[in-house]
């Protein structure tokens, strides 16, 4: 029995990562029926800090695309000298949904080798940050534009490297309009001199 149970065990052990892997085969099997285009991504080093999507969809709008609702697709596109970009517009526009493929696009390309897009290039990327808004904790004594501001240092800004992927949503909010710019455009320029991809979500500007 126990040498039995030791030829068993490695294959139970796989049994896990196998329904893992079935279940995204299923998902994108589903996408491509409801009208997704997928591919393999061609991935590129780190050092080359670029991102060309084509047609790229978030993968989480699969039930949309079942209630028959069209499912706009949208380019992705960075380089390291064009790496920053603000998505500014109407409330209920897609702002937050188009920031989140492109880190959830990101994760399928490194992790499982394929994307829901027509045509993807790809560099690695050594960590994606993202950040965004939460309720305000008043027993710290502080508002939420300095709890914003000190988390973003916090988790970002001291960790984020020029091959990372950055992603922000309304991150200087809480306080005056102009104090709220300022502090905005001195992000955007520190994380263009960094060199990371950057996607920040905001109205103000």
């Amino acid at each position: 029995v126990k040498f039995r149970m030791q030829q068993i065990y490695p294959v139970v052990k796989l049994l896990e990562p196998l329904d893992l892997y079935v279940s995204f085969a299923q998902y994108f099997v589903a996408l491509t029926e409801n009208g997704f285009d997928i591919c393999a991504p061609e991935m590129l080093p780190k050092e080359e800090r670029r991102v060309d999507i084509e047609d790229a969809r978030h993968p989480l709008l699969l039930w949309k695309a079942k209630k028959g609702d069209e499912i706009v697709p949208n380019d992705i596109n960075y380089t390291d000298e064009r790496n920053v970009f603000v998505i500014s517009g109407p409330n209920d526009a897609g702002k937050t949904t188009y920031a989140k493929s492109v880190g959830l696009l990101q994760i399928l390309a490194q992790k499982l080798g394929i994307v829901p897009a027509k045509s993807a290039k790809v560099s690695f990327v050594d960590h994606i940050f993202t950040h965004f808004m939460m309720p305000e904790d008043i027993g710290k004594g502080e508002g939420r534009h300095r709890s914003e501001l000190r988390r973003l240092k916090k988790t970002v800004l001291e960790k984020a490297t020029p091959y990372s992927l950055v992603i922000l949503n309304e991150p200087c909010g809480g306080t005056r309009p102009e104090v709220s710019v300022r502090d905005t455009l001195n992000l955007l320029e520190g994380f263009h001199f960094l060199g990371c991809a950057t996607y920040l979500i905001t109205h103000l500007l």
